[in-house]
């Protein structure tokens, strides 16, 4: 899951440790002075008149200069004492976590009810997807339309396999640190909404964070593709299935083939919802985390009308699509079918989030019984022809696997 601005560290914030920003200690101290100014233009005022009506006996200025200061320290100090628990709490923020890391666990860890189960999938579910994928399949980037495109277009089976066992090493570092960029833009895109709607916290030293700097660091996360093994390896992995599809008998070959159509369809309207699954947890951590004020809740509620407008968009063009050409069932029917609590919503954008969650369970489920039927498929054929079968995953390699969900944060 996936975040300058800093989000409150829930765990270990304490009063004790609370800090003032450098607007809160402008006012603070303008005012101080300003009750100080008054103690001691009012003091003047009593001892000038006091003076010329000689009521103050000579010599005794001093003196009576350092009654004037008690009295107003006095007053002071008991302003301070009545003002504690409302002045000083308004203008003190709380402490704020030392570093990214933290924050970004702090975030991760806010909902930890709300974890689904889209975020474990396609590991090596049976014996051949571990003979075929050996740890190296990641399905959201598989890409079944660049079976046919260069570089791998002229590409046999074993020379797949063998350039898959070439990648390996470079792949398992290259996703890594994807899913470490994965993590840090989705905190910075979380950061920003919160500024964008004018919820702020100040840094250590009190200043503001440089906005600028955040967007540009999330803009570049966001482009950046990472090294060309991350594409390499889907790419090889696709041209691999397409190849041991064209081998399969005649009636096996359309079945198989209309797999394949779907897994192009769905593999579109994936990348959307991948964007609408992270926009969801966005809306739930603000929503929902321990320690939540009224100021994410309204940012929260203003990203789940933006998530409510986006998914029904979604759901237009899911509409398209048919899961199934012998019941006819749409894509989009299928999937709302599997959120029984959507029906008992009244106008709660919140809710509607919560109650769509299966939706993406559901759409992950059913692109990896897709592919792991391909997979199935490929495998028996790759056996049979009697090729080389790629090594056993390292447990290193096995877990970035299972890491790297389908509909990432």
């Amino acid at each position: 899951m996936i975040r300058g601005t800093l989000m409150t560290d829930f765990k270990d914030r304490e009063p004790a440790l609370l800090r003032l920003s450098k607007g809160a200690m402008r006012e603070w101290y303008g005012l101080i002075l300003g009750w100080l100014l008054v103690m001691a233009v009012g003091g003047c005022l009593l001892w000038n008149v006091a003076r010329a009506r000689g009521l103050l006996p000579r010599g005794d200025s001093m003196m009576l200069w350092v009654g004037i200061v008690i009295v107003c320290l006095s007053v002071l100090g008991a302003v301070l004492w009545y003002c504690r628990r409302s002045l000083l709490q308004a203008l003190f923020l709380p402490r704020l976590p030392p570093d990214w890391i933290r924050a970004s666990l702090c975030i991760q860890t806010a909902l930890p009810s709300l974890a689904h189960a889209s975020h474990s999938v396609l590991a090596c579910h049976d014996a051949s997807w571990e003979r075929f994928c050996g740890g190296l399949l990641i399905a959201e980037d598989l890409n079944p339309a660049t079976a046919q495109c260069a570089p791998w277009e002229t590409l046999d089976a074993q020379a797949c396999i063998n350039r898959l066992e070439q990648l390996r090493e470079s792949w398992q570092q290259a996703s890594q640190r994807r899913i470490q960029q994965q993590q840090r833009r989705y905190w910075l895109e979380m950061v920003l909404v919160l500024i964008d709607h004018g919820v702020s916290r100040p840094l250590h030293d009190g200043s503001l964070p440089d906005v600028l700097m955040l967007r540009t660091e999330c803009l570049l996360l966001g482009v950046d593709q990472g090294p060309l093994v991350l594409n390499d390896v889907p790419g090889v992995f696709a041209r691999r299935l397409w190849l041991a599809l064209q081998v399969l008998p005649e009636v096996q070959r359309k079945q198989a083939h209309m797999q394949w159509s779907l897994l192009h369809l769905l593999h579109d309207l994936g990348r959307e919802v991948k964007a609408l699954d992270a926009l969801a947890q966005l809306v739930l951590v603000l929503a929902w985390n321990p320690e939540m004020d009224l100021d994410q809740v309204e940012v929260a509620y203003a990203q789940a009308a933006e998530y409510r407008k986006r998914i029904c968009d979604w759901l237009v063009r899911a509409a398209q699509v048919i899961v199934s050409e012998d019941s006819q069932v749409r894509l989009d029917k299928y999937l709302l079918l599997l959120c029984p609590l959507l029906s008992s919503l009244g106008g709660d954008d919140i809710g509607y989030v919560e109650a769509l969650r299966p939706l993406h369970t559901g759409f992950t489920r059913l692109y990896e019984s897709r592919l792991r039927t391909l997979v199935t498929l490929a495998d028996e054929v790759e056996q049979q022809l009697g090729l080389r079968l790629l090594s056993a995953p390292s447990s290193a390699v096995q877990s970035v696997a299972q890491d790297s969900p389908l509909l990432d944060q």
